[in-house]
């Protein structure tokens, strides 16, 4: 499946540690995935802190081993991504499939689903979401 023209929607770096995240937690309930990324403050080095990826109805999504085999077979065309960074692919073969099925089913022009894509280093895990859109919630304390 091809995917092109990575865009930067929220760079994770910005906000977690060098170390990168302590714990990633995900879970899905009513057309929402919510991806909990829990981090040791940059400012104390003590404190735990948390902030949520919340996509917004989700029609798929995968979460995956980093390194390792990625059996949905996406294909990157060469493109440099940002390791930590959440990122919309504004060509995605699976999404443009997908909407066009949808709105052949039901005749109605629907919300075409994007292509996320997140990595985390720390944990070596990985998603691929398809939602209409997503949010990073504020740093809260855990």
């Amino acid at each position: 499946m091809k995917v092109a023209n990575p865009i930067i929607v929220e760079r994770l770096n910005d906000w977690l540690p060098p170390e990168g995240e302590n714990k990633v937690r995900a879970s899905s309930s009513d057309g929402k995935l919510v991806v909990d990324v829990e981090y040791t403050s940059c400012s104390d080095h003590q404190s735990l802190k948390k902030r949520s990826l919340i996509f917004e109805r989700v029609s798929h999504f995968y979460k995956g081993p980093m390194p390792g085999i990625d059996f949905l077979d996406f294909q990157f065309n060469n493109e440099k991504l940002d390791v930590g960074s959440l990122i919309e692919f504004e060509s995605s073969d699976f999404s443009d499939r997908y909407s066009e099925y949808m709105n052949g089913c039901s005749g109605v022009n629907l919300p075409k689903r994007k292509h996320y894509f997140v990595m985390f280093t720390s944990e070596n895990i990985l998603f691929h979401v398809f939602a209409v859109s997503v949010s990073v919630s504020e740093e809260t304390s855990v």
